[in-house]
């Protein structure tokens, strides 16, 4: 009687382990996928660089909302057009939006210390010199909160001849909504919005884009 006793002690040790072990599966398998779902909720979109600070700053004008006023303009709402501004290039000339009515423009806006935006800066240079052969499209892009000296090193440097325009207080980039860079605003002949364009682009995109035409 007292083998088959301790036996049978033995066996619900074991039990009781095994139990153990299972519980601790599960709970570790519970923690990774709680993890995995709020990393995947407030991951940045991919290729799109965040503008710096917008995890920290809450939006005045709507509480709870973190970085930028991410609200679209008003183009996005049926056939209104996207906000008009002027800026200037960074040489100094003023460049009006308005002035290029007729055309398609791809709005980019970026930032030098963007990876992403560096990245894509050799396309869209190649896509520009394709544009520049014809007269219905045109590559716009708006450096955002540097400094003219800065850019103009940067281009410089990267041997680029891309129109760049300074918004050097960010007004142009919050009036668009942009929360990430780089992001390009793809605007109708008729200056309403078609689309936005979020993360690097490329060559074949952009011009693909302008093949389409305003209904694509």
């Amino acid at each position: 009687m007292r083998w088959i006793y301790f036996d049978q002690g033995e066996e619900a040790v074991v039990i009781k382990k095994r139990v153990s072990i299972i519980l601790w599966v599960i709970v570790i398998i519970a923690v990774f996928a709680t993890s995995y779902t709020i990393y995947s909720k407030n991951k940045t979109l991919t290729g799109a660089q965040p503008v710096p600070g917008t995890a920290e700053k809450q939006t005045a004008q709507n509480p709870g909302k973190t970085g930028r006023d991410t609200k679209k303009p008003e183009g996005t709402a049926g056939k209104a057009k996207v906000p008009d501004f002027t800026l200037k290039d960074v040489n100094g000339k003023s460049v009006k939006l308005s002035e290029y009515e007729g055309k398609t423009v791809f709005l980019n806006f970026w930032a030098t210390w963007c990876p992403y935006c560096i990245e894509e800066m050799p396309e869209l240079e190649e896509a520009n010199k394709e544009l520049l052969k014809g007269n219905e499209a045109v590559i716009l892009t708006v450096d955002v909160m540097e400094s003219a000296d800065k850019v103009k090193k940067f281009i410089s440097s990267q041997k680029l001849s891309l129109p760049v325009l300074m918004d050097t207080e960010g007004k142009t980039a919050d009036a668009y909504g942009i929360s990430g860079y780089p992001t390009t605003v793809v605007i109708n002949p008729d200056g309403t919005l078609k689309e936005y364009m979020v993360g690097a682009t490329d060559r074949e995109t952009i011009l693909s884009k302008v093949k389409k035409g305003p209904s694509f």
